[in-house]
Order: C-alpha cells, then structure tokens, then sequence
C-alpha cells in the first residue's frame, strides 16, 4: 500500500482512523484549507525577495473570508494574527540568508513494512523547500500549526528525531543533496503565542525545528521504527468515536428497568396501604392541613406518597386540584408513571411538575406580563446573544478571539462567568473573578440582559422569579391558582431555594401542604438549596404535624449506623437514628492510602461473591476521580456515568442525522455515512467528501433518493446490502413527510430504527421543539447544530446495563440504590454539616456492601467520626 505522511501518521493512531480519515467526512476548517491553497504560491515569492512576498501575502489575504468565522471579531483577529505569523516567518526567513536551490521537492520512498497491522509498501514525502546557508543544506516545510515534536520529549512519537516529517523530507533530499543535508520543519504558530499577543521572536523549538541524521542508512531506521510506532488512542478523545463505535450504551439500554424499592409498587388490584408503618400510615391518612414529613435514605417515601394521592382521590378529592412538586423531569416522571400505573390509564391525574415547569406553565397562561412570547434562554441562545454582542463593545483585553468555541473556549468562560454574575450579583462577582477584564465583562453582561429583554428571552431560575414577581402583581391571579390547586406536596423539601418556596407557600396559603425530605441529606447549598425551610416549617404553620420515618427498608445494620455515627456529628438537624431492617455479619469496610488499581480486585471479588458489575456503584466527590478510576477499569470491566451528554448521545446524533438528510437533500456526507452504517452498510469505496452521494450512487448504480417517489424503495431493496441500507435511510427520512408535528416525527424515526417506543434523549428533544415553539425541520436542525458547535452540556439519564459498573459523583448518587457501593476519596469530604450530608448520602446508597477508600495519604477528616463502625 502506499501512503502519504499524513496517512502514516493517521494509521499509527489505529487503522479506524486511517480509514475513516482517508474518507474525508470532516473537513479541515476553511482558515486551514486557506493555508494550503496558498503556500506554494507564497513560498515561489519568497524567492523573489521581500517586497514581492509582501505583494503576494496581501493579495492572497484579499480572501481571507468573514464567513469563516463565528463574529467578526474573530474574523478580524484571526486575519491579523495569521497576517503577523506569515510576517514574522519571512522577516526570520530573510533575515537569515537562505540561498533557495528549490521550491518544491516530491519523492517516494521504498519501506516494505507494516504499520498497525497493515502493509506498506511506498510513502510519499515532500519539502516545500532547499535551501542553502554557507555549507550547509537545508530540506524544509511549513505548517500552519505549533511545534508537535520536542528535541526534550520523554516519550518517542513526539520526539523531533522520530518525526515522520523531518525523516522523509531528508530521505528524499539526501540522495541529491548529500547526506549532511538538515530537515527542518517552520511553523506559522509559536508557542510562545499568547491570548492577546505574538512572540516578535522566531526561535528554535518554539517556532521551528532541525535535525540531522547520521545517514540515509540511520534514517531509514528510525523511520522503519517511526512507522512501527503504535501511538496510544483515546477513543473519548478522537473526533471518529461516533463512527467507530456507532452503538453505545444509552442506544441499547432497555427503555424501562424495574426500579428496586424496598416498597414495591403493588398493581391496580393490591391495596396500596397494607404493610405500612405506624409513622408512613400518619402520612397517607393525612387530608388537611400543613405537615412536614422527615424521610431518611431508603423510607419508602415515594410509596407512601402514591398511596396518600390515591385515598385523597377516593375521598373525593378531584386529582386536578392536588399539587405536587419535585426538582428534577426524572422524579417528576417516575411519579407521574407510578401514578398512572396505580390509578389506571385513562385515569385524571393530579399535576405534577418540577419547580421550574411549574413557572413555566403559569407564566405561559399569562404571557402579556412579560411583554413577549416566553423563551427560555438555553446555552445556544446566550451563545448566540454573546457573540452578537462582542462585535459591539470594544475589545476585552487579555482574550484570544481565536479560540472561540470548545469547553475552554471564550463563549465558555463568558457562558459560566454570566450564570455566576445571575446567581452572585455582577459586584459580588467581581470581587473574585477569574477573567482577565471583569470590568469588561461587566459592559458584556449589561448589554446581555437588555438583549435579552428586547427578545424576550428569561434565564432558567427566572421562570420561579418571575412567577413570584406575577403573583404578587396580580393577587387575582395567585387567588385562582389557590383556589385550583387545593392540596399541595412537595418533594425532596430539605433542598429549596427561597425563591421555590415562595412560589410554593403563596399558592399553598390556604394550608393543606404537606413537604417530605431530609435535613440530613440536603446537599445543594451551591445552587442555593437550604434545609432551612424544613427545619422551620412548624414556625412558619404554626398548627403542622412533624412525621419522621425512621425505617430504613434498604441497608443492611452495620451500614447504618456508620451513617448515624456520621451525621449524628451535625447539629442543624432533627434528632432521629437510621432503624434498619435488614440484618449483616460483615461491617464496611475502610482502607487508607489505596490505589485507584485496588478497585479492580474489590470488583472481581464481587464477581467471585455472585454480584454482576450492574451490582455496583463506585462514588467519588470530584469527576477528576472518576475519570482515573474509568481508566483503570478499562480492558478489565465496563464502566460509565447512568447519565450522558445529549449531544454524544447516539439517538440524539441519528435523529439529528435524519432530519440534515432530509432538509439537505442527503448532500450531508458525514450524516449519510453515519445513517447508511447504522442500517447495515459502512462505506468503504473511493468517494469525494463533498460529492459523497453521487460516487455512492454511480459506484452501485443507483438512482438519486427522492422523498416523493413510492418506488425507490423497492428498486433499491433489490440491489443488495448497500441499496437496502440506503432504503431505510430513506424510510427513515420518509417519518418526516408524514409525521403530525416535528415531535411526532422524532418519536417515528426513534422507534423505526430501534423498534422502541421511549428514550430519554427522544423526550429531551421533543420537550426542546415545545418550549422553543420549534415549527419546521430546517428550524430543529439549526438548533441541534447549535447544540454541537457551542458544546451544549444538557444531560440524559438512562438505565445502567446489568454488565456495566456505575461511576458517580456523590451528588449524581441521590436517589439511586446499589447492592455494593464503593466509596473512592474519601479524605476529599470537607469536615463541615454539607460534607457529612454529601457523605451520608453516599454511604446510604449501599444495601448489603460498603467500602470506603482513602485514595491518598491526607487525612480523612470525617474518618474519626464513624472509625468505630467500619473494619
């Protein structure tokens, strides 16, 4: 086989990557392709002399292009930054005195080897350049970019003498040119380069590199060793991830995994209130008026809930007039299903919202109090708005226009600095702000907001704000929402803000309230959350009932009371003690100063004991831990988040897929790879990246696609694996002809291509396309491209497959069972009342193993306080 430099250096990362990157379905980006069209004719003027390579740059800079950016302020600092560089490479160039003896050198060298497995017989190499300097002659190249290799690197692929570009480029040269001849490579980027500034420097190993090699006979060595290199490929990190592995785990999840309580949910038939305790039957008998009812980990609270809805509506008590709240669309929804599933379907059932849907809701009914038509401001929209607004003010000093998008991009840093200033106040923020221009930003964040207002756009939290604001303006309209919702519930109450119980408290004036949570595991104080309210709910009802559940249906003994041990040490808490129901002969275990490598061992031993690795949850305080554990697991056991990125999300890339075939004709190459793949078929012929279809087509003889024509389907059904694979990308086109409404369609496409009914990233999206008011598929694409291009964190859950282990940070781990938990970090818990509460929770996720670990030799300062429950 013969390969270019650019196909050896892919296929050293895997033969996937040379593959797919030979297919040419991600295009270099139009600043980068602008290089290339223009080197050779820029470097033919550098042998003419200063002035006529200054000529020919700024001729050649007359299409540099605004539409290749964002803004345009990136479209002018980029243009000057690249500007600069060629400048400053010319300015050394000429400045050193190069004699040119020739402006392009191309040659093929003879290896007969292989690389990952794959033969190669020739590769191709080029220098854009021979130069002469007194003795000596220089073979040389120009690259966009910074220095990849260093002459100090520890590991051999990127160690300059192992460079696949200076070996070739002095093998081609140095049997015309002597084999003294040095490679060099010049870089257009330094990496001295900073945010606002360019080094005015060309130096060595900032700028560019030379080598000299001992001989064609030692080159040829160490290129053979080159080639055989096998450089270490982060599958999470390579931008083919989604094509080569095109199933993951949230595609293939059941749609449904029975949730264990220790409460079954009983069927229609089973009378909801046999079993239940003395203190759980004072919550379902319960009608009227205010009670606070204190539920430790593992209570049966959801339970007990179902069952005070279901004898409150067999009271008489109309469902639409009971009210019931919680924070997430996740509890929300298994409340709504366990509902529905009790009471029957087709049954009326009561409202059930989260805090933010429920201000949505209300303020939707009365939109003429905001001015516009509601919009909920999602990241793309700030991005949008920010990057309108940076081409308005004047420049933030200290940033990089270049480096727009991307977790650690400017929209990012600006994206999290504005959610700190909505939550903190712009003065507060400004006292410890990590920016380089707060004062800057400050003009930015103004002029954000009236933006905003000017198109009607409210931040998340604003939705509760704003309803209180409503409220308060309009008591006619807090008096009907009284008088409509009669009877109110609230969960997980140990977690409010102050403006969620505002809401709550006006439209519940009337008293019958009944709130249910922890004070013990009230953990989000970051997004202000506070189990304040809880604690003071009877100062504030003066005639409530306080009900603690005690009874623990979930751990084992010893478990509990390592956690009472622990959260006994708190004093912002009502008394109570964990009573358990289930009996152990082994107490957790803790271990000081383990490796992440001990993980392993604790899993396999599981495994030897029965468990499945689905059995299992590893719990940490940071991601940064996580990540560490998933790669000492890799190879050995399956291991991921319950919890994954909508837009890595592989329902979500082939719905999004789907609908750019359709609004683009199919002319969207990487999309119709992707789709022919997941229905049977991987591209694997000649084709050109921008005429895909037609070299598809014209390869198998097929006729173009067309929505409309009720043949097709058959003709290419016919003609083997690549026409049927073609025919359902078509068929799955098709759900948007005939769909009622885009999320109709959503749900069509979902289902004919997995044969399922439901996924969470399907109701992501269709809850998108509603509260967005999203009308036509070119609308939809536009937004989840957005999505993709400003790195959208919005998140779905989906159950975790039996053979997978579960990471999670403790804060994700509320809500969730494991029969063995292993607790990873546990020095990382501060020694303060939220510390020991996130520790608490961690701990009570376990129902029959423990296992604390101490990752590192600090102390743990929480560790003294259970150290006698624990072996």
């Amino acid at each position: 086989m013969k390969l270019t430099i650019r196909d050896l250096i892919r296929l050293r990362h895997c033969e996937s990557h040379y593959r797919l990157g030979k297919l040419g379905l991600y295009a270099a980006s139009k600043r980068t392709q602008f290089f290339y069209q223009k080197k050779d004719s820029l470097i033919l003027a550098l042998s003419k002399g200063p002035t006529s390579f200054s000529e020919a740059l700024e001729k050649a800079f007359l299409e540099y292009s605004r539409d290749w950016f964002l803004n345009n302020r990136q479209y002018e600092t980029c243009r000057d930054q690249d500007l600069a560089r060629w400048h400053r490479f010319a300015d050394w160039f000429f400045e050193q005195g190069y004699q040119i003896l020739k402006t392009r050198l191309c040659s093929a060298i003879s290896v007969n080897t292989s690389c990952n497995h794959v033969a190669v017989s020739e590769l191709s190499a080029q220098a854009d350049l021979v130069l002469k300097k007194g003795e000596h002659v220089y073979a040389l190249s120009i690259f966009p970019n910074e220095p990849q290799y260093s002459v100090r690197a520890r590991k051999q692929e990127t160690q300059a003498y192992y460079s696949p570009e200076l070996l070739s480029q002095y093998l081609i040269s140095a049997p015309t040119y002597g084999q003294e001849i040095i490679s060099m490579i010049c870089y257009l980027k330094s990496k001295e380069d900073k945010a606002d500034f360019l080094a005015s420097q060309y130096t060595e190993g900032k700028c560019y590199l030379q080598m000299g090699y001992g001989g064609i006979a030692e080159a040829t060595q160490a290129l053979l060793s080159t080639i055989h290199l096998s450089i270490p490929q982060k599958c999470e990190d390579c931008r083919y991830t989604d094509l080569c592995h095109q199933q993951n785990t949230s595609a293939l999840a059941p749609e449904k995994q029975p949730e264990e309580t220790s409460i079954s949910v009983p069927a229609e038939a089973v009378d909801l209130e046999k079993g239940l305790t003395p203190e759980q039957r004072k919550v379902v008998e319960h009608m009227e008026g205010p009670m606070a009812v204190i539920a430790v980990p593992g209570a049966g609270k959801t339970h007990c809930l179902i069952a005070r809805m279901v004898r409150m509506i067999k009271n008489g008590i109309l469902p639409e007039q009971i009210l019931f709240v919680t924070f997430t669309k996740k509890a929300a929804g298994e409340i709504l299903e366990r509902a529905r599933r009790v009471l029957g379907e087709g049954s009326a059932l009561p409202a059930i919202f989260t805090f933010h849907s429920l201000g949505y809701t209300i303020l939707r009914k009365h939109e003429d109090f905001i001015g516009k038509s509601l919009k909920i401001a999602e990241k793309v929209d700030y991005y949008r708005l920010i990057l309108q607004i940076i081409d308005e003010i004047s420049p933030l000093s200290g940033i990089n226009y270049d480096g727009l998008t991307g977790d650690f991009g400017l929209l990012s840093r600006i994206y999290n600095a504005v959610l700190s200033i909505e939550k903190d106040g712009l003065e507060e923020w400004k006292k410890h702000a990590d920016f380089p221009d707060p004062d800057g930003l400050g003009c930015l964040y103004q002029k954000l907001k009236e933006r905003m207002k000017e198109e009607g756009y409210i931040c998340f939290d604003e939705q509760i704000q704003l309803t209180n604001q409503l409220f308060s303006e309009y008591p006619d309209v807090l008096k009907s929402y009284q008088q409509r919702f009669r009877y109110v519930m609230i969960d997980e109450f140990q977690d409010i803000s102050s403006d969620q119980v505002d809401l709550v408290y006006a439209i519940a004036s009337h008293g019958n309230i009944v709130v249910v949570g922890d004070d013990d595991q009230s953990i989000y104080s970051w997004r202000g959350g506070s189990n304040y309210y809880l604690l003071h709910f009877q100062e504030m009802w003066s005639n409530s009932k306080i009900v603690i559940l005690p009874d623990n249906f979930r751990s084992v003994d010893h478990i509990l009371e390592a956690a009472n041990a622990l959260i006994a040490n708190n004093t912002n808490r009502y008394r109570k003690s964990l009573r358990s129901h289930h009996r152990a002969t082994v107490r957790p275990i803790y271990r000081k100063n383990v490796l992440v490598d001990t993980i392993r061992d604790l899993v396999a031993s599981a495994e030897r004991s029965g468990y499945k690795p689905g059995d299992i949850a590893i719990i940490a305080r940071k991601n940064k831990a996580l990540e560490k554990i998933k790669k000492s697991l890799d190879g050995f056991y399956l291991a991921t988040s319950p919890k994954t990125l909508l837009i890595k999300d592989e329902v979500f890339i082939a719905i999004r897929d789907t609908f750019s075939l359709y609004v683009t004709n199919f002319h969207d190459p990487l999309a119709l790879y992707r789709q022919l793949k997941r229905n049977g078929y991987e591209l694997d012929i000649p084709v050109e990246r921008d005429h895909m279809l037609e070299s598809f087509l014209k390869y198998f003889n097929l006729p173009e696609p067309d929505l409309y024509d009720p043949d097709l389907l058959e003709i290419y059904e016919a003609s083997g694996s690549p026409g049927i694979a073609l025919a359902r990308t078509l068929s799955s086109c098709k759900k948007l002809l005939y769909a009622q409404d885009l999320s109709d369609a959503v749900r069509s496409i979902y289902q004919f291509l997995w044969q399922k009914k439901e996924h969470p990233a399907v109701e992501e999206l269709c809850s998108r396309i509603e509260m967005r008011a999203i009308n036509t598929a070119s609308e939809f694409l536009n937004h989840m491209n957005a999505m993709i291009e400003f790195s959208d964190t919005a998140e779905v859950e989906y159950p975790a497959s039996p053979d997978t282990i579960t990471l999670l940070t403790a804060h994700k781990s509320k809500g969730k069972e494991f029969p063995i938990v292993v607790i990873y970090g546990v020095e990382e818990f501060e020694e303060s009342e939220e510390g020991r509460n996130l520790l608490y929770v961690s701990m009570t996720r376990a129902k029959r193993n423990l296992f604390l670990l101490q990752g590192s030799f600090s102390d743990a300062p929480l560790y003294p306080e259970f150290k006698n429950y624990v072996d």
